[in-house]
């Protein structure tokens, strides 16, 4: 009897180690891992999200800066093509003020009498332009904005005859000019951007009085385009 007592309670001290040892061996019931404490992938670390690249462009502005940019582009009027070059500064991330040059011609032709009038119109305007920007996506915008100005006018206007041959006349006046624009940005990086947009340019006053009878020398006032353009940021 006492070996058979003896025998139970090895038997029972075997099992308790053995469950002892099973439970040892068990994995861990997973928990909820706070993913700020793991270390960032080496594709983290070497490429950026779009996020953070469009955060970095609105810094670049927010700080302010200066920017030059430039455009070309078409009149539909007179399929004649324009030009513009502007300085400017970045106010902040959305907003920026610039001192625009601008350069386009118009012609006009007519009949005066038994001749007949060519006018060259050309114009070169100088003034202030304000423009405000709004996000699309992390790289594309759509802009807005117009400006005001001094235009200088020239005007070369021809008169020619089968009798009486070719006479020339040249005269140059100062006018008020504004415009306003409307267009899409696409964001390259940092530094650089293009732009697809269209313009309205009004002048003021761009008549020449020739005294030439029937033609009065008279030019459009309102001018539409359609332009190109690129701009850097310093």
């Amino acid at each position: 009897m006492k070996h058979l007592m003896m025998g139970a309670m090895a038997l029972c001290a075997v099992g308790v180690q053995s469950v002892v040892a099973d439970d040892m061996l068990v994995e861990p019931t997973p928990t909820s891992v706070d993913k700020r404490s793991q270390p960032a992938s080496v594709n983290d670390m070497l490429v950026p999200s779009l996020d953070d690249t469009r955060i970095d462009y609105l810094e670049l502005r927010k700080d302010g800066g200066w920017f030059t940019s430039a455009s070309v582009g078409n009149m539909f009027d007179t399929q004649e093509a324009y030009f513009t070059l502007s300085l400017g500064y970045h106010l902040d991330e959305k907003s920026s003020l610039s001192l625009q040059l601008m350069r386009f011609k118009d012609n006009g032709t007519g009949m005066s009498s038994h001749y007949e009038v060519t006018n060259k119109l050309y114009q070169t305007s100088i003034g202030i332009s304000y423009q405000r920007t709004e996000p699309l996506t992390e790289t594309l915008n759509w802009y807005y904005g117009g400006g005001i100005g001094a235009a200088y006018l020239e005007s070369d206007l021809t008169m020619s005859s089968m009798f009486f041959g070719k006479f020339y006349f040249d005269d140059s006046s100062w006018s008020a000019y504004a415009d306003a624009k409307v267009g899409i940005e696409k964001m390259i990086n940092q530094n650089l951007s293009v732009q697809l947009g269209a313009r309205m340019y009004y002048i003021n006053d761009n008549d020449f009085d020739y005294d030439l009878g029937e033609f009065t020398g008279k030019f459009n006032n309102v001018y539409f385009g359609l332009e190109l353009g690129v701009s850097y940021s310093f």
